[in-house]
């Protein structure tokens, strides 16, 4: 039997793919893990087929050699910690044959500029001498890169990783909690948005368009799912998108956001910059169709524009109008008897991405 250690920081509802793993009986998998900034509920219920689940109140606290050395396989979320890395690194230098795994779902930064600030980039900057860190020290005793989808593999081939040792499966939508029949359930006419009440999210950008899309004549709702009641308020207050057509509900579970998602026709993710976007992933397995932002980087993978959804940059001048436009068309496609087939194809490309991908994804990387 297999012994496989996953170290998660920030646990997250897409590290239930990894139950599919555990319940073989081909590992042992044990998993450490630091709190989300907002955190799902009953996390030890959540992994029955878990070993042993380790709670750290940071990744310093894994800083014994004893703790890390057996394994046959680890895979640790980022390379963030020189403590973890010093021991991923102890581990290759005492065993050569053991796998250390490095999970990644950040994108290429392209942009030089903030916006209309003429502020440099630091995201652009860490990667910069991120890439000279990677390819000079890290990439000696790492040997493969996990990654949600597309942009993230192409960041770590930037990196100097090599292309037939990145591996996809890293992020989904669970299915016990995401993948239902469509078919069973009605959906409404609304758009949903679930997410941080932040400027990154592009929260700003979808009331405005919003506002406009009801000027223009739109008669759908929108749903907006995160945050809190005091957050959402400033920020209405601020867009002037008080509208009766808003339906707000603060910070949800994963179960009851699933329902909603399942009785919604369309899925809005506006955000400014977002690495993969899970959300993006969990609507389209809901069975939406599906609207977001070319920054968001789960965007290349899960939409074909013009067939399951529409995608845009939220970086243009006027992206308010072309998402309100993308809305109004979005209601005028669902008239068509053909809107069922477009929410069919999102819940198919939506579907390899789950916890038999991430299992299949990880029995690769043990083969010799």
């Amino acid at each position: 039997m297999k012994k496989i250690l996953i170290i998660w920081e920030g646990l997250n509802s897409c590290s239930l793919l990894i139950n599919c793993l555990a319940k073989s009986n081909n590992y042992c998998v044990d998993l450490t893990y630091t709190k989300a900034s907002v955190p799902f509920r009953d996390v030890e219920k959540m992994f029955p087929d878990i070993n042993k689940l380790r709670l750290v109140n940071s990744l310093d606290q894994v800083n014994e050699f004893n703790l890390i050395k057996d394994y046959d396989l680890v895979i640790t979320t980022g390379w963030k910690s020189k403590n973890i890395n010093k021991l991923l690194r102890l581990r290759k230098i005492k065993n050569k044959e053991c796998i250390n795994v490095f999970a990644i779902d950040n994108k290429i930064a392209t942009d030089i500029f903030l916006n209309t600030d003429i502020r440099f980039n630091h995201t652009l900057l860490r990667q910069i001498f991120g890439a000279l860190y990677y390819r000079l020290i890290l990439r000696r005793y790492i040997d493969y890169c996990f990654v949600p989808g597309n942009t993230s593999k192409n960041l770590m081939k930037l990196f100097g990783h090599e292309p037939h040792k990145i591996f996809v499966g890293y992020y989904g939508a669970y299915e016990k909690i995401y993948q239902k029949n469509i078919e069973e359930i009605p959906k409404e006419n609304r758009f949903i948005f679930v997410g941080q009440l932040i400027k990154r999210k592009g929260i700003s950008l979808l009331l405005d368009s919003f506002r406009r899309y009801l000027n223009k004549g739109g008669s759908w709702d929108l749903l907006i799912i995160g945050g809190d009641y005091k957050s959402f308020r400033k920020i209405e207050l601020k867009t002037g998108s008080k509208l009766k057509k808003i339906k707000y509900l603060p910070f949800m579970q994963p179960e009851n956001i699933s329902k909603e998602m399942l009785k919604s026709k369309a899925f809005i993710l506006p955000s400014l910059q977002d690495n993969w976007g899970t959300v993006l992933c969990e609507a389209a397995n809901a069975g939406c169709f599906l609207i977001s932002s070319e920054q968001s980087g789960s965007t290349s993978d899960l939409i074909k524009n013009g067939i399951n959804g529409f995608t845009f940059s939220s970086k243009l001048k006027k992206s308010n109008e072309v998402l309100e436009q993308l809305m109004t068309k979005t209601e005028t496609l669902s008239k068509n008897k053909s809107f069922k087939s477009r929410l069919k194809i999102s819940k198919d490309i939506a579907f390899t991405y789950n916890s038999l991908s991430y299992k299949l994804a990880v029995e690769a990387m043990l083969i010799k």
